[in-house]
């Protein structure tokens, strides 16, 4: 667990680069190391796409850099500073010595990547790619249309490509890697089809989706002022292109997810061939290196050899600034991915980022330390660019803008708002078992069971990560057993969660997460490795796939187990969790025997549906049928006579699910809730079955909230209830 003054560390150094990014840019002087350096090894490929000129470039093999010519200059590009090494062609597995570079390139936690058409991956290439060390593997998909991929890349094209993704996806189950990029060229044949792509993706387990407009990389369509001929995107076609990105935009909206680079409007208007000002980062954000060894930065032309030349030498050099000159007079509308860096855009757009994960993920104390050192480091670069007058002013108001939520920030530590407090007693505890922390109540899935989808708040209701550390805080002071966070879907706030986790090792306090499993990815869980120990994911399924997709939504099933996959070959403690109910009675047994056969020792916590939703509202008497009846006893029976898995709850309460089922309970009042414990929802505040206390635990302490009248009212209530609960914070 990084300390508070490492974690604001980690931080500012990211911030420090985007200022110094902007500002390399803006002088055309490079004032911080380049991210990648892109190494193409060869132009030589298996195939012969029509939109692409690589493989006419006329490389010769015998030409081509040495592995130790490689090495050297990845030697030279890490000592520099660069994070990613990404290794192209032509086709990247035509070299013998692609594996050999990519472990080379892998040690010490450096980026490595490369882009592939997939042909050449059998069953042993992909066994290889998921054991290298990889970091992400970068596949051409042009179309979910066999015959339209198959038209542009060549016949056989596409099968042998899923066929790729398939074999890599089974192998990197034992590894977590290599994550899988789908890039895909837009152009005229495939401009209505962008959406399908993206849902191709989607169901292949890609993490990513890159859409790169067609792009003369041979150099004839410029020289002879064409524009990609038949792969141009014409007037005609434009609207396919608009619709399959407007179609795009809602999936990443319905799915909250950031796993597509669009570029939207960007790409409507290169079609149009409208031209905008110039904003490239090419000569500051990535080195190229062609299979001869010549340096460049992507489209223009060379300022060195690695053969003759160090790396940084030429970076540096004279060559390189008088390049960086002409990049900036450049004014086409370039969509090439190397000229973005998002965020980046003018010194503006860097603060208002910095300032809206302030607010998420820091204390008002930390925020006030991190605006000072912001408001220093403008400081020096106003300083330091004292002779470019646009800058010194731009920068001179950011600073202004900064001196004013310092003083707002400072105001709010030194005098706390005089808020309604508790009526206050002695205080009284010192030990819980468990809170229970609803961080979101928004949802991936609409389960048919769930109630929590039904009362939806808005994302500003949610409490900011800085909030939420204000509440463990408090919460940890005591000892505290354990800490689970639900939602909803707390993965939903999978940034913030990964931080709410490592305070809360970092106390000694066991951590759960309960989740759908739907949106577990290696990248989260590579945060949480030092964690491990103290941390256990609940990860829910309620039966095979044809129940579990039901209850849950269709294709959940297969990425519930490709998440309890992912956890197991990554060493995390993981349980399942289940709702029993009538719609998986009937196949309950054989959803216990798959558990025995392929997840033995992992527990499983059996829950009955809670009837507080729209099927189950109010619901006492679930009305069971006779099969139903009888498919409920053979699954008590079944767990008692075999013990087919290791059970979080005793045998003696799941037996007790008949009566509960049938309406026939009768249970002692041996509730937990609201004395050792207790769930807490997305604004902070304690909730005892249906009452809310409206003292959130980032403003108030826990013990005088505990000592409130309000507290011991709804004690009162609990205390008096008989209702048949079998929850999970009762028994």
């Amino acid at each position: 667990m990084p300390s508070e003054s490492r974690r604001e560390n980690e931080f500012f150094e990211e911030v420090k680069r985007n200022y110094l990014f902007y500002l390399s840019r803006a002088t055309g002087i490079p004032l911080v190391p380049p991210d990648t350096i892109q190494i193409m090894l060869t132009s030589r490929c298996n195939l012969r796409c029509n939109m692409c000129g690589v493989w006419k470039s006329g490389y010769k093999r015998e030409d081509e850099i040495s592995t130790a010519d490689a090495k050297s200059l990845i030697d030279q590009a890490v000592e520099m500073g660069v994070t990613t090494v990404y290794f192209t062609g032509g086709e990247a597995l035509l070299r013998d010595d692609i594996f050999e570079l990519i472990e080379y390139a892998a040690r010490d936690g450096i980026i490595t990547t490369f882009n592939t058409n997939g042909t050449l991956i059998t069953e042993a290439v992909a066994e290889r790619i998921a054991n290298s060390g990889l970091t992400s593997l970068t596949f051409s998909i042009d179309s979910p249309r066999e015959e339209v991929h198959d038209s542009l890349r060549g016949k056989g094209v596409f099968r042998k490509a899923m066929s790729a993704i398939k074999a890599v996806n089974r192998y990197k189950e034992n590894t977590g890697k290599p994550y899988l990029v789908l890039c895909g060229v837009v152009m005229r044949q495939n401009a209505a089809d962008l959406y399908d792509l993206v849902k191709l993706a989607d169901a292949n387990d890609f993490c990513y989706v890159a859409l790169q407009p067609v792009v003369d990389n041979s150099g004839l369509w410029l020289q002879e002022n064409k524009r990609c001929g038949e792969f141009w995107i014409g007037e005609e076609h434009l609207p396919d292109l608009r619709r399959s990105l407007d179609r795009i935009e809602e999936f990443k909206r319905a799915k909250n997810t950031p796993m597509v680079n669009v570029m939207g409007e960007k790409i409507v208007s290169y079609f149009k061939g409208e031209w905008r000002a110039n904003s490239c980062y090419a000569g500051f954000s990535r080195i190229f290196v062609n299979p001869l060894g010549d340096i460049s930065f992507v489209c223009f032309e060379s300022f060195g050899n690695i053969k003759k030349d160090k790396l940084k030498e030429a970076w540096y050099g004279p060559a390189a600034a008088s390049i960086r000159e002409k990049i900036k007079k450049c004014v086409l509308n370039c969509t090439q991915f190397c000229s973005e860096r998002p965020g980046t855009d003018n010194l503006e757009v860097i603060h208002d980022n910095f300032a809206v994960e302030l607010s998420r993920r820091f204390d008002k104390r930390s925020s006030l330390s991190l605006l000072k050192r912001e408001y220093d480091l403008l400081a020096g670069l106003q300083e330091n660019c004292s002779g470019n007058i646009l800058i010194r002013e731009e920068t001179a108001v950011l600073r202004d803008r900064i001196r004013g939520a310092m003083e707002k920030e400072y105001s709010e530590i030194s005098s706390p708002s005089a808020a309604k407090k508790p009526e206050t007693a002695p205080p009284v505890v010192n030990k819980f078992s468990q809170f229970y922390l609803a961080i979101t109540n928004r949802c991936n899935l609409s389960c048919i069971m769930c109630s929590t989808t039904r009362h939806p708040h808005e994302v500003e209701e949610e409490l900011s990560l800085g909030d939420w550390l204000e509440v463990l805080k408090n919460i940890t002071r005591f000892e505290t057993e354990v800490v689970t966070f639900g939602g909803g879907e707390p993965l939903l706030r999978q940034e913030d969660l990964s931080e709410m986790i490592r305070f809360c090792v970092s106390a000694g306090v066991t951590v759960n997460v309960v989740t759908n499993g739907t949106l577990m990815n290696p990248a989260f869980l590579s945060g949480l490795e030092e964690a491990r120990e103290r941390l256990i994911f609940l990860v829910s399924c309620d039966g095979l796939r044809r129940e579990n997709d039901l209850i849950r939504g269709e294709g959940t099933f297969h990425k519930v187990i490709a998440a309890a996959d992912l956890l197991r070959s990554k060493r995390f403690t993981f349980y399942f969790t289940s709702v029993i109910m009538p719609e998986n009675f009937a196949h309950y047994v054989d959803f216990l025997k798959f558990l025995r056969r392929y997840y033995p020792g992992v527990r499983l916590d059996i829950q009955p549906v809670i009837p507080h939703n729209e099927i189950y509202h109010q619901r006492r008497d679930f009305g069971l049928r006779e099969d139903q009846k009888k498919d409920l006893k053979k699954i008590v029976d079944f767990l008692r006579r075999e013990n087919p898995v290791p059970l979080c709850r005793p045998l003696g309460i799941i037996e007790k699910y008949v009566d509960y089922f049938n309406g026939t309970l009768r249970t002692e009042n041996r509730c937990r809730m609201g004395t050792s414990s207790f769930n807490i929802n997305l604004r902070g505040n304690i909730w005892i079955c249906g009452k809310e206390l409206e003292y959130p635990l980032h403003k108030y302490k826990l013990e005088d909230v505990l000592a409130g009248g309000e507290y011991r009212q709804e004690m009162n209530r609990v205390g008096n209830c008989h209702s048949p609960c079998l929850a999970g914070l009762v028994i």
